[in-house]
């Protein structure tokens, strides 16, 4: 479940550019969402 989301989050928001949908270990996955969270929040903050 929670590694479908991650998928989900990826696709969104790579558009599968990097293959990011499929090829991603869950390691990266989880680092490429936890990178997007922190952009996400600066963009918040300004």
């Amino acid at each position: 479940m929670f590694y479908e989301w991650i998928d989900d989050l990826c696709c969104v928001s790579f558009g599968d550019y990097m293959g990011a949908c499929e090829k991603a270990n869950p390691k990266t996955k989880a680092i490429l969402v936890i990178a997007i969270l922190n952009i996400s929040k600066r963009i918040m903050e300004v």
